[in-house]
């Protein structure tokens, strides 16, 4: 029965790792919300570049976060990249020129690469290798070079496009391909929390390693899912709606604090003032999505178990109602902590623990709380069955043997009548009938035969016991019942 309904707080700190995820999920949420702008498709474009050259082992770095005038967007390899993604070729290289004909992006005195479309390369190179010879960019006089300055892109202008929008299949494999990269670091963790927890409980360094396989592959899968809907409505027209009530909270919060989180959760040069207000703003709204997504995605298997009949609905609210407390819990006390502790692998270790015991904390009080309004499916069902059984086993005169087989059969049989126990009228009446006195009907009819002594062995045996005490010992007799709960929870 517990394996059926583990109580919500039971499972916290296997989710070791996944507050931190969400943190990040809710940081690519407050970068992606750019997708949504007119030039959108050129934020994607960037983006999708980089994922791309990372995969490709390249090792580039955003750089266009700190707003720095005619700054690069990316380098790649040591080398400046400005991406420019338009209509057309000759488009993305105009938009290089300021009013007087000017090439805008330089670094260190030389030219930047400008990134175009995948399929508007050569039409770029063409109007490059015209503005060279017009003598337009500083420090280059051979047309031919027109092709070193141009960088092909990864994807098409109708591809950056698409990516921008929700639902697309571009966005959608920009996003799963994204999630990997979230999701690896909450499986890591979770993992390695709960393979030194289970192998202090166990000493068993196998099952140890079993348990974090588990827990890796369950959190991880569920920081990736919630990484990809995190990110596509903040395609939509919710995030618009979020924004007042995020705006609020930063004002309240002092441009102190302000500056401090804003910083804290982005890298690049310090911003201050509506710039910082801006940013901690979509953070917040990520962390408001994907701590709603997160919980939808936890208590899907409720629900599943819900139309099932393994459920009742009020242990699936109750389920919901710890759940999102511990999540929520858990998403405040990392966005909290991350100005107090370093950026890197370590610093996003700490965080996760930290989301891990301040969401266990929530989570168990929240546990309590409800504890106080609606009492566990499994506690319910057990106290049911623990009576029922307990009656039946003196009314069948059952061996602990029977008692035994009977319980091996019972989580089968209650598995898809959970719900019809605790909605019963009369909860014990139905458990017995439909659950318990047909899986003992199965087990007595394995009982052997019995056959009466006749009339004659009867009363020889009734007048050797008149004459006097046999020295034959006497068969013992059947053991009582065994204890019905602890043999409930043995077999549970």
């Amino acid at each position: 029965m517990k394996k059926q309904n583990p109580e919500p707080n039971d499972r916290l700190f296997s989710r070791a790792g996944l507050d931190a995820a969400n943190l990040k999920s809710a940081l690519n949420y407050a970068e992606n919300i750019q997708n949504s702008a007119p030039r959108g498709h050129g934020f994607a474009a960037e983006r999708a570049n980089h994922h791309i050259d990372q995969l490709l082992g390249k090792a580039p770095k955003l750089v266009g976060a700190d707003n720095a005038k005619n700054g690069a967007d990316r380098l790649v390899g040591g080398v400046s990249i400005q991406s420019k993604y338009c209509a057309t070729g000759s488009r993305c290289i105009s938009e290089c020129f300021d009013s007087a004909g000017n090439f805008r992006y330089m670094a260190n005195g030389k030219a930047m690469v400008i990134e175009v479309p995948k399929d508007l390369y050569d039409d770029a190179v063409k109007s490059m290798a015209d503005r060279i010879r017009n003598g337009a960019v500083p420090g280059v006089t051979d047309p031919a070079e027109a092709a070193k300055l141009v960088r092909k892109g990864h994807v098409t202008y109708k591809q950056a496009v698409r990516i921008a929008k929700a639902g697309s299949i571009e966005g959608l494999t920009f996003d799963a391909v994204r999630g990997v990269q979230l999701a690896g670091s909450a499986a890591g963790v979770s993992s390695a929390v709960s393979f030194a927890t289970i192998l202090w409980q166990t000493r068993d360094a196998k099952a140890a390693l079993r348990g974090a396989t588990q827990a890796g592959l369950e959190v991880g899968g569920v920081a990736w899912v919630t990484s990809i809907l995190t990110a596509q409505v903040g395609r939509t027209a919710l995030e618009k709606s979020l924004r007042p009530g995020t705006d609020f909270i930063v004002k309240q919060l002092g441009p102190k604090t302000t500056h401090l989180l804003a910083n804290s959760l982005r890298s690049g040069k310090d911003i201050y003032g509506a710039a910082a207000a801006n940013h901690l703003s979509k953070v917040m709204r990520g962390n408001v999505v994907t701590t709603g997504i997160s919980v939808v995605v936890l208590t899907g298997a409720d629900a599943v178990k819900l139309f099932r009949g393994r459920l009742t609905g009020a242990q699936l609210m109750k389920n919901a109602t710890v759940t999102t407390v511990s999540t929520a819990a858990g998403a405040g006390a990392v966005l909290v902590a991350t100005p107090l502790v370093m950026a890197g692998p370590i610093g996003w270790g700490i965080l996760a623990l930290v989301g891990t015991v301040a969401g266990a904390a929530g989570g168990k009080v929240s546990k309590v709380a409800m504890d106080q309004v609606i009492r566990d499916d499994g506690k319910k069902l057990e106290e049911v069955l623990e009576a029922v059984i307990k009656d039946q086993t003196e009314e069948c005169l059952l061996t602990e043997k029977e008692l035994n087989e009977v319980l091996k059969l019972l989580p089968k049989r209650i598995e898809c009548e959970t719900r019809n126990i605790l909605t019963a009228v009369n909860p014990r009446n139905y458990a017995a009938q439909q659950v318990v006195v047909p899986l003992i009907t199965t087990v007595l009819a394995q009982r052997p035969k019995v056959k009466l002594p006749d009339e004659q062995e009867f009363l020889k045996d009734v007048e050797a016991q008149v004459s006097g005490p046999s020295d034959e010992p006497l068969e013992p007799p059947v053991a009582p019942p065994p204890n019905t709960a602890r043999t409930i929870q043995r077999f549970a």
